[in-house]
């Protein structure tokens, strides 16, 4: 905090505050906002609360699947710690995703379907959030936080599991941090506008003859600058991922999927 010319402090909100002792009164300066305005909670604070408005009456299910971010190809057995969110005195579950790479369906105490269907709710987290470490030798381990889960449906969480680097002409391993994902809170809640871009308007728009699916696509886990690792994914994957950030998966009927169907058209998706 700086001072004026009559030795009052200034905070950088521009007011004062107050006369320094023994100094001359003069022009009045608007006092100081910052210690009488009350501050806006934080959009961590926001969410807690929401959290703890909940009563988690309902029921959802996480699914986990691992497997190699440089070649899809699955990873079995890896251990996984499942922590839901802070308030909801929830002791952690422990999994593994067994031999096929692929998890038995865990439950998740949530809120109550109706939060979600309710599209002015802005009060009560219409889903459960949870934190998800991964774990194997050989791999980074890998930490998701913030996954949705919602009453009734099956979340499907994928985990990229990242082969720790090894260096050939020393006797170590160098094992980096863990793989860091933070997934935001959904914009249905949040509220404002889509996650997406706004539209370019001077774009020339191009017509193709018949439309043309891909098998696969190819994603950048970041931003463009970001010096991280391109995948190849399935199309229709990346589609129902991008969904999920959109609209809550509650709002179309399904039936409940099994564990033998893997699909991915049925679920949640994450990753």
């Amino acid at each position: 905090m700086n001072s004026d010319k009559q030795g009052r402090a200034m905070c950088a909100c521009g007011g004062s505050s107050g006369a320094a002792p023994g100094a001359e009164p003069a022009a009045a300066v608007p006092q100081c906002r910052c210690r009488t305005a009350p501050r806006a909670p934080s959009p961590a604070q926001n969410i807690t609360a929401a959290i703890a408005a909940a009563d988690l009456t309902g029921t959802g299910f996480l699914r986990l699947r691992s497997f190699a971010a440089s070649n899809a190809q699955p990873v079995p057995d890896v251990i996984v710690t499942i922590s839901q969110r802070s308030g909801t005195g929830i002791p952690d579950k422990n999994v593994t995703t067994g031999p096929e790479a692929l998890s038995d369906d865990v439950a998740i105490a949530c809120p109550p379907r109706s939060y979600s269907l309710d599209e002015n709710n802005r009060t009560v987290l219409p889903y459960a959030v949870v934190d998800v470490t991964a774990e194997h030798e050989g791999y980074d381990p890998v930490h998701v936080a913030g996954v949705q889960v919602f009453d009734g449906e099956v979340s499907l969480l994928e985990l990229l599991m990242i082969p720790v680097e090894e260096d050939e002409t020393a006797a170590y391993t160098v094992r980096s941090l863990p793989e860091d994902f933070d997934i935001p809170t959904h914009k249905l809640f949040e509220g404002g506008e889509s996650s997406g871009p706004t539209p370019l308007s001077a774009c020339r728009p191009r017509i193709l003859d018949q439309p043309i699916i891909p098998e696969k696509i190819t994603v950048h886990l970041g931003r463009p600058s970001a010096n991280v690792q391109n995948v190849t994914v399935s199309f229709r994957d990346y589609i129902k991922n991008v969904a999920s950030s959109e609209v809550y998966p509650t709002w179309v009927g399904y039936t409940k999927p099994t564990k033998t169907n893997v699909s991915n058209s049925d679920y949640n998706i994450y990753r």
